[in-house]
């Protein structure tokens, strides 16, 4: 991340994957579950993106993404489920009384998505995310 005079220059997924996490906060769910759903969502993104510029191959689809989570459930006992979020439905398993987003085949870990995010904006995230917050709050969920 570099500072500049017109404000924080930071890569799109980063503040896609804080967006996402923001407005599923708004949402109801919880900030362990919508940092996973946020990731989740940059990640479908770039991967569509990819796909589109011809820099990578379309290895799964969003209907193999759902046959995985399927599958995972079965060897829960919960039904398997999807959280639809900014135009996305992210396949999610329950987890300790919450969701998390799918990562390769397991429950994507929350304090890993974070970090990446901290990363990202370094001391600039608490002024970012409050300033998402309360474009959150100025919309009806």
């Amino acid at each position: 991340m570099a500072e500049t005079k017109d404000g924080i220059r930071v890569n799109r997924a980063p503040v896609l994957t804080l967006w996402a996490a923001v407005v599923a906060e708004r949402l109801g769910y919880d900030r362990d579950a919508a940092i996973t759903l946020g990731r989740a969502v940059a990640g479908s993104s770039a991967r569509v993106k990819a796909k589109a510029l011809g820099i990578a191959e379309d290895h799964r689809e969003v209907g193999d993404l759902r046959d995985e989570a399927r599958k995972l459930q079965k060897e829960r006992t919960h039904a398997p489920k999807a959280v639809h979020l900014l135009g996305r439905d992210v396949p999610v398993v329950e987890e300790k009384g919450s969701v998390r987003a799918l990562d390769h085949d397991k429950p994507a870990a929350p304090k890993a998505a974070a970090g990446y995010v901290e990363r990202a904006f370094g001391e600039d995230l608490p002024a970012v995310r409050h300033a998402m917050e309360e474009l959150a709050r100025s919309m009806e969920p």
